[in-house]
């Protein structure tokens, strides 16, 4: 049995969210869900070849794919020892009421990853989670984020000359109200544990800043372009080079290697023919490989290092600041 510490299932390319630069190439009207029935076979196989620490079932929104709580249901059972989180934007809890049973059964080991890309959506996404959760909800700072001696420099940055003490992230809810939502509104405190009455978890952040993406649109033209960077350098930078990627039924070593060619199928690219080439020239890995074959491919993913299609992402980033909408940028596609 292999092992890797993270593995993701992509399960849609639809997203109802327009987020500047998303990684994942979602801002633009990209089409396709994988149903887990197309490739069940597969993860089947793999489930006797892989083992990890931790799954992220993601997309595009994986709440819009018409198969979600059997990806759910399917992961959970192939993978009994792995956490397994769902990586959403957090605007449709009402979608699967299927879902919140299933948080029950698995809490010690499934929960909500809500990240929520829209300062103006903060609110309304908020209190849905809070319906979708049960009973008293009981709100922390993670620690990760925050510890003792971190809280207490950035507690004094932002902190009113009329505010109690706060020694600690796990002091702040028992501070009064009002200061809590002074903080919340102005002030970004990082990643928070929400748990309910039952013991369900969810994992909220606000993420309204990205990196560039790999593809770069031209809004003149219509098309797409991509990076020529330098291969080591965009992996040494890579936010997502050890978010290691499954689709119809394939590993992939990231979301960009996975998604290009199916992009390419969708818009039209201003793109060379090596290029092209390079794009469909990347071999996924298969359940039914050898050892030969798949222990050199796992321990390139661990590693970190570079592939020849890492020259398609950006070797250097800038953070661009965003408020997510609903509304797509246009881009005349092809015929699918």
């Amino acid at each position: 049995m292999h092992h890797l510490n993270y593995g993701e299932f992509y399960i849609t390319n639809v997203c109802n969210l327009n987020c500047t630069n998303c990684n994942r190439f979602n801002n633009f009207t990209f089409n396709g869900h994988e149903l887990w029935s197309e490739h069940a076979d597969k993860y089947q196989q793999w489930a006797k070849v892989i083992s990890f620490n931790h799954i992220g079932i993601l997309g595009g929104e994986p709440f819009l794919n018409p198969s979600f709580v059997e990806w759910v249901e399917n992961v959970l059972e192939l993978w009994p020892n792995s956490k397994v989180s769902i990586i959403t934007n957090g605007t449709q809890f009402d979608r699967w009421p299927e879902l919140y049973p299933l948080l029950v059964q698995h809490r010690n080991r499934f929960y909500l990853e809500v990240t929520i890309h829209s300062i103006t959506l903060k609110d309304k996404i908020q209190n849905d989670l809070t319906k979708f959760l049960s009973g008293n909800i009981k709100k922390q700072i993670k620690r990760e984020t925050f510890p003792d001696n971190e809280w207490q420099r950035m507690w004094e940055s932002i902190r009113g000359t009329d505010w109690p003490d706060c020694k600690t992230a796990d002091d702040f809810y028992r501070m009064p109200e009002w200061i809590q939502n002074e903080c919340e509104a102005m002030h970004d405190l990082g990643h928070h544990t929400w748990i309910d009455t039952n013991g369900v978890r969810a994992e909220v952040s606000v993420v309204t800043r990205f990196f560039n993406s790999a593809v770069i649109p031209n809004t003149k033209t219509g098309t797409f372009a991509l990076h020529n960077s330098n291969p080591a350098q965009a992996a040494k930078i890579c936010i997502s080079k050890y978010c290691h990627h499954f689709s119809q039924g394939r590993l992939y070593k990231c979301g960009v290697a996975g998604l290009l060619p199916e992009f390419y199928k969708q818009f039209h690219m201003d793109i060379s023919d090596q290029d092209l080439e390079l794009i469909h020239s990347y071999q996924p890995a298969e359940p039914e490989w050898t050892d030969a074959q798949m222990i050199p491919f796992l321990n390139n993913l661990r590693s970190g290092k570079s592939i020849s299609q890492c020259k398609f992402c950006p070797e250097q980033y800038d953070e661009i600041e965003f408020d997510s909408g609903v509304k797509k940028i246009k881009f005349t596609k092809k015929f699918v």
